[in-house]
């Protein structure tokens, strides 16, 4: 499951990786609710932005560059000891938050 979770998010945050990231992150949320719920979370507001449209190309290249290592980073981070995990959660919170204003 999170082996292709990364891979999605590595190979871009686009509306159709996205969609797959909100459907595995969904079924995954069982295992690590905090983990896999905050990102359906965060994929779903994201592919929202599309609409079923493109959206502008250095909006997309910053949604990637804020997000794809952090979110890399917090999936890396989640057998690991609580404080990392959490240091890297909210990592991932206000680089979104950010690029979301």
């Amino acid at each position: 499951m999170n082996q292709e979770i990364v891979r999605l998010v590595t190979a871009g945050l686009h509306e159709n990786n996205l969609r797959q990231l909100v459907r595995l992150c969904e079924g995954a949320s069982g295992q690590n609710p905090t983990l896999y719920v905050t990102l359906a979370l965060v994929f779903s507001s994201l592919a929202e932005e599309y609409a079923g449209q493109a959206i502008p190309s250095e909006r997309y290249e910053r949604i990637n560059v804020a997000l794809q290592k952090p979110i890399l980073d917090l999936i890396a981070s989640a057998g690991g000891p609580a404080e990392a995990f959490l240091a890297r959660m909210d990592e991932v919170l206000r680089n979104f938050l950010t690029i979301r204003a």
